[in-house]
């Protein structure tokens, strides 16, 4: 005996069925050919069918789809996995920076990133002329390859957000910066009858103040103007890299790409 759910699902029945005093019915003897019986299984029955299947099918899978499938998990990429190598590199070059007792100036953050850019650019493209790159994404019905070009596109626009988020930050850096300063000035003059200057001590250190306050006018306003369209400076350098790319190898590529001329 056959049951067949509203899905198609079928079953074998081989169990037999007893009737308590059933009636004694000499025509059903002479039944040959067993009618099937429709049951009505319930949504939640047949997701828990379709679930069991799917464990018995994964148990069944060969030593070559479950490599297949390790191979995919392990070069499956995220949306945030560019952005993470940007902000890793990023994070090196400081504390590199910090080791030999110096800091990376804006300028020389915004080329890091560039030239981080440019070297993710080249391991693509390199990548896959060698045929030894296989990056995939998660989709709803499975996993899907990516193509040189789907990633190429994936990393300009994550290069975009580095670039429109580092001109954010250092903005907002500046501005802090500015703000101190002005309350640090404004209050100068308490902290000097504060601390029972004399006229000719108070005269240098206004004279001396007013010098330090004209150099660090300077440099803010030179900072400003390195912070001030910094990401279109970026992403314009990324265009010329990606223009000249192939034609010469990449270290003589980028000596010839200057972000501020």
């Amino acid at each position: 005996m056959k049951v067949s759910g509203n899905d198609g699902i079928s079953t074998a029945v081989t169990s037999s069925v007893g009737y308590a005093n059933a009636p004694q019915n000499t025509a059903s003897k002479d039944v040959k050919k067993e009618e099937p019986i429709k049951i009505d299984i319930s949504q939640e029955g047949r997701e828990q069918y379709r679930k069991s299947l799917a464990v018995h099918t994964q148990g069944k899978m060969g030593l070559e789809s479950v490599k297949a499938q390790k191979n995919i998990i392990k070069h499956l990429r995220m949306d945030s996995d560019f952005e993470s190598k940007f902000h890793k590199e990023a994070e090196m070059m400081s504390a590199a920076a910090k080791e030999k007792g110096t800091t990376m100036s804006i300028k020389d953050k915004a080329e890091n990133y560039f030239s981080t850019y440019a070297k993710m650019y080249d391991e693509i493209v390199q990548g896959y002329e060698a045929g030894t790159r296989e990056i995939y994404v998660s989709e709803e019905y499975g996993y899907r390859k990516l193509t040189k070009e789907e990633e190429l596109s994936a990393l300009d626009k994550a290069f975009g957000k580095i670039a429109g988020d580092f001109e954010k930050r250092e903005t907002i850096n500046q501005n802090a910066r500015n703000i101190i300063e002005e309350g640090f000035k404004k209050f100068a003059p308490y902290r000097k009858a504060r601390s029972g200057s004399t006229t000719a001590v108070a005269d240098k250190e206004t004279k001396a103040g007013s010098t330090t306050t004209t150099t660090e006018k300077e440099s803010e306003e030179t900072t400003s103007n390195v912070i001030e369209g910094i990401s279109k400076k970026m992403i314009n350098a990324a265009d010329l890299f990606k223009a000249g790319y192939g034609k010469s190898d990449l270290e003589t590529v980028l000596a010839g790409i200057k972000m501020y001329g």
